[in-house]
């Protein structure tokens, strides 16, 4: 046994005190468990949980069911076993515009998603799993879901590590960044395309998008705004 450092103790501290906060906010109100494929109540908005507690759906979403030819073995390992393949992941629908977000989700259930059928369908903006580290480099997930862009919340050495990066591009994705990666061998997206060119600043990525199934991404650190098409 190693005694946690003051640091470590303080964290574990804070970390009590903000759930003892949740839990005391949260008495006498709907407490929603998520479970994959289940819905989550919002208006104008329908948001599905695709990935909950290391399951996936067990039947696809609307939109998907698409076998897909470029599964081969089980996928990656994931690189922290014990808490990201257990990611809540939901894609979220306006209209005709899909966004998914699966958090950290790697290893088996990330496989499960697309293999050996999409189960989750098209989708405009997909924002990388586990920050774009290694273990969600397999292609497997991008030839299913076909992304019109990819977004890495990455940090300045944090995720966006290089075999992700390169697959990405590689399969002519248009990739934004957080944070211009410092990583070995790790190939960034263009300069306008990343909102913090080093870890001094902290802007944000911004996407609208509209229920024709259009958007837009905007640079705030640039002002850049690009446009996207619906998906024919």
């Amino acid at each position: 046994h190693i005694p946690p450092t003051d640091a470590a103790e303080q964290n574990v501290k804070g970390t009590r005190i903000v759930y003892e906060r949740y839990l005391e906010a949260g008495k006498g109100k709907k407490h929603i468990q998520p479970k994959a494929g289940a819905a989550l109540p919002m208006k104008g908005v329908d948001v599905t949980f695709v990935s909950a507690n290391g399951v996936v759906p067990s039947t696809p979403l609307s939109g998907g069911g698409q076998p897909n030819p470029t599964c081969t073995g089980t996928g990656l390992p994931a690189q922290e076993k014990y808490e990201n393949p257990f990611s809540h992941g939901v894609r979220i629908q306006y209209g005709r515009f899909r966004f998914l977000s699966i958090g950290d989700l790697t290893g088996a259930p990330l496989f499960a998603l697309a293999c050996p059928v999409n189960l989750v369908g098209p989708i405009d903006v997909y924002q990388v799993s586990h920050h774009g580290g290694n273990d969600a480099a397999d292609p497997f997930l991008y030839t299913a879901i076909k992304p019109v862009v990819a977004i890495f919340n990455n940090g300045v050495r944090k995720g966006a590590q290089a075999d992700t990066m390169k697959a990405v591009q590689a399969l002519g994705l248009e990739t934004w960044q957080i944070h211009k990666t410092t990583n070995a061998g790790a190939p960034n997206a263009p300069d306008a395309r990343i909102a913090n060119l080093d870890d001094t600043t902290a802007h944000w990525i911004k996407v609208s998008a509209r229920d024709d199934g259009s958007f837009t991404v905007t640079n705030p650190r640039t002002g850049e705004i690009k446009s996207y098409k619906p998906r024919s």
